[in-house]
């Protein structure tokens, strides 16, 4: 798992504290003077931090106040998404949200018809430049029938192109091809029956 945006964010705010820890340290020390500083420090302060090493020291202990708080935070994102209950294992094994596995739905055909479809449908949340859609027709036994790339979220059969056993259950799905020709998100898989007309 990667630290992702959470974890930099707070690796980011750690930082801060320690250079706002040094910021705050050296005027505050030489204001406070060598002998408590070499001392047991048993005691209260000689004298209160006033000043500039007095806003310092305050706006140090307020970001460990909230960063501890953030840091919490972090970790319940961070557990819950690796361990919820929304989450599942994605492509690459890294968590993701249930239902976001892929930015391509699949629109029509679905569900029963008494011809063979000729026109498929989808609609995707990409919008790179370059990327075209690998379309897979499988029979009731999983056999890939037909395969086709097109560069649209509309496919369009040729009649000639229909299987003659085309009466029987069918699914669909369609595979997002990035411009360097690497595989993307996989639609769900779409059923539709041809029944014969009666």
């Amino acid at each position: 798992m990667t630290a992702g945006f959470e974890g930099t964010i707070l690796a980011w705010a750690g930082l801060l504290a320690a250079a706002q820890l040094l910021l705050m340290a050296v005027p505050a020390n030489l204001q406070m003077g060598s002998d408590w500083l070499a001392g047991p420090r048993d005691t209260a302060p000689p004298r209160e931090l006033t000043g500039a090493p007095a806003r310092l020291k305050r706006a140090f202990e307020n970001h460990v106040e909230g960063l501890v708080m953030f840091a919490a935070a972090v970790a319940a994102v961070v557990v819950f998404v690796v361990f919820g209950p929304l989450t599942e294992p994605g492509d690459d094994g890294t968590p993701r949200l249930r239902g976001t596995g892929s930015s391509i739905t699949p629109l029509a055909p679905e569900g029963e018809f008494d011809h063979f479809p000729r026109r498929f449908t989808w609609s995707t949340t990409t919008d790179e430049p370059g990327t075209t859609y690998r379309w897979e027709l499988y029979d009731a036994q999983a056999r890939r029938r037909a395969t086709e790339v097109v560069a649209d979220t509309l496919l369009v059969r040729a009649p000639e192109s229909t299987p003659a056993d085309s009466t029987g259950r069918w699914r669909w799905i369609v595979v997002e091809i990035a411009p360097d020709g690497a595989e993307g998100g996989t639609s769900a898989s779409t059923s539709f029956e041809v029944v014969p007309p009666r």
